[in-house]
């Protein structure tokens, strides 16, 4: 055995399953017993995870599908409970261009004076409206014959709070093209 805290692999991999039955067996059967209670808070904690993800869903159908679709079929905006609880319901807008869509989306905003919502990550991000001092950096990164990646786009905040300008405005905007869902939502206050 090694002194210290010093151990070889084979030390720390080696089966001792065989010094069970020997003297001081008893802490192999300790570290048996945490080995069963870690695999069973493992299991514990999959298990609340599916729990979640579950109550997330019921609560997603109450609070975007049939909460929203109740109130409307009432004719109502909004509601307040007997024991004052409030629920108004409001129109969630977010917007994420899909890839596939993102060469044809980037030059649809830029066509509409909405490029300055491009950031242009090379190794660094270029902030919106700096597209032209990312185009000189690539180039000077392609001069020195220096390896790099590029990636154009648009955060989803700064194009939902686009969108959501563009539809209040009546303005027309391609949805699918820029990956827009437009959601009621029912919230308590």
């Amino acid at each position: 055995m090694t002194t210290g805290s010093t151990r070889t692999e084979e030390q720390l991999t080696h089966d001792y399953s065989e010094h069970r039955e020997r003297p001081g067996g008893e802490a192999f059967a300790k570290v048996d017993a945490l080995i069963g209670e870690m695999k069973n808070e493992e299991t514990g904690i999959r298990l609340l995870e599916v729990k979640l993800q579950q109550a997330k869903s019921r609560l997603f159908d109450v609070q975007c599908k049939r909460l929203p679709e109740q109130l409307e079929a009432m004719g109502l905006a909004e509601f307040t409970t007997a024991d004052g609880v409030k629920v108004s319901i409001r129109e969630d807008i977010r917007a994420s261009i899909k890839v596939e869509n993102r060469l044809e989306a980037l030059a649809w905003l830029e066509a509409n004076d909405a490029g300055s919502l491009i950031k242009n990550d090379v190794a660094v991000t270029f902030g919106k409206g700096h597209d032209d001092a990312a185009a000189e950096f690539i180039e000077e990164l392609k001069e020195r014959g220096t390896a790099f990646k590029s990636k154009r786009h648009v955060h989803p905040q700064t194009l939902g709070a686009y969108v959501r300008e563009c539809l209040s405005e009546g303005e027309p905007i391609p949805m699918e093209l820029l990956g827009v869902v437009r959601q009621r939502v029912a919230k308590l206050k």
